[in-house]
């Protein structure tokens, strides 16, 4: 017969973060601070122990403070982290901030610019990743078949795909549509939103959505030349990497070296936590983190029983025999508008995307194919 301890614990939703680094505690921190009414168990995986302790240790202060009857926990046995899981949130980097370094230095010797989800640094992240992901996601099917697994792995157009061909309940998650949207004043009423991550397109609905475009373009939240040439308003992603003049004006162009920025603050936080495990760290603070609290927190909150949350999504693009984007195929993966609750997500399909905004993301979507056949079929011709 179970105890009573034992017999609770099975009745606590079970949230496993994978790839659980320094900002899992402010992940954990966000989460426990929600309208969630249930007991939650947090488990944390990593494969370094000495390291998944230091910042656990962190954690379980944080969530205590608010949510005194959640259990968090650490496994560096990934099996055993993701046993029974209801929601798997994964922030795995492979090879971590050195390979991001990596991705972002060496597209620059092809005259490009190098990001770790596009482009040359996105072909070479996924190269690197698919194996390792293959990996996890069937040990996920093995034993937590039935979780909704939220990915956060860039790229996430190549990641998300192999995570749903290998047959899991999952979704890619990013927060910057909802970050441009609120920057130049527009909302569901005025834009249809399409795309793929980080490369999704706001087009007008009406006139009021033009007059917000206008008033945009005077505050500098909207690019006119890129408006005049597509007919619609995209993400800076799309500007630093593919439209070096409009980056310039948009004063969002690439500066080298943010992976050494993010490795001395890593270094920094895991002294603090360390040496002052329930004091709040000021470099962990130092790093606002959009796509925990505007993208993920929401959803999760929504899924545990809270309150529903609008967000975005990066799914396969035939979604119930309907295709999201109906000019890009049934396999892509791509980005639209949705309502969150208990039961999961329901999709809004993108209707209104320009033809030059279809011809620019065919392109694209093009290349996410080339790099995702490459990666899996390990196949460099």
């Amino acid at each position: 017969m179970p105890t009573l301890l034992s017999f609770s614990a099975s009745l606590m939703k079970r949230f496993t973060i994978v790839g659980s680094g320094v900002y899992a505690a402010t992940l954990c921190e966000q989460l426990a601070a929600t309208n969630v009414s249930e007991p939650v168990e947090i488990v944390l995986s990593a494969r370094n122990q000495e390291r998944l302790s230091v910042i656990g240790n962190a954690c379980q202060n944080r969530v205590a403070q608010t949510q005194p009857d959640w259990k968090v926990r650490t496994e560096t046995n990934l099996a055993a982290a993701v046993e029974g899981s209801d929601i798997i949130v994964l922030l795995i980097r492979v090879g971590g901030l050195d390979a991001r370094r990596y991705d972002e230095t060496f597209p620059g010797q092809f005259g490009q610019i190098g990001d770790e989800g596009l482009g040359l640094g996105g072909i070479a992240n996924t190269w690197r990743t698919i194996p390792v992901l293959s990996s996890v996601a069937d040990t996920i099917k093995t034993h937590a078949p039935n979780a909704q697994v939220i990915n956060m792995l860039a790229p996430l157009g190549t990641t998300t795909r192999l995570l749903t061909d290998a047959g899991l309940n999952t979704v890619g998650i990013c927060e910057l549509p909802i970050t441009t949207e609120e920057k130049f004043g527009g909302n569901a009423d005025l834009f249809d939103y399409g795309g793929m991550n980080h490369l999704g397109w706001f087009t007008p609905k009406n006139a009021e959505a033009f007059e917000t475009l206008q008033a945009g373009m005077e505050q500098g939240t909207v690019d006119k030349q890129v408006v005049n040439e597509f007919g619609a308003t995209t993400l800076f992603y799309y500007y630093r990497v593919f439209n070096q003049p409009a980056a310039e004006r948009m004063g969002c162009a690439f500066k080298p070296g943010r992976a050494a920025q993010l490795q001395d603050l890593t270094d920094q936080v895991l002294t603090d936590f360390r040496e002052r495990p329930s004091e709040q760290s000021k470099a962990l603070t130092a790093r606002p983190t959009p796509w925990f609290d505007r993208g993920l927190i929401p959803i999760v909150t929504a899924l545990l029983g809270g309150s529903e949350a609008d967000g975005f999504v990066n799914t396969k693009n035939n979604h119930n025999g309907e295709r999201l984007v109906p000019q890009l195929s049934d396999d892509a993966i791509v980005e639209v508008r949705t309502k969150w609750h208990a039961d999961g997500f329901t999709p809004v399909s993108s209707s209104l995307l320009t033809a030059e905004s279809v011809k620019f993301l065919q392109a694209a979507s093009a290349a996410d194919e080339f790099a995702y056949r490459g990666s899996v079929e390990r196949d460099m011709s």
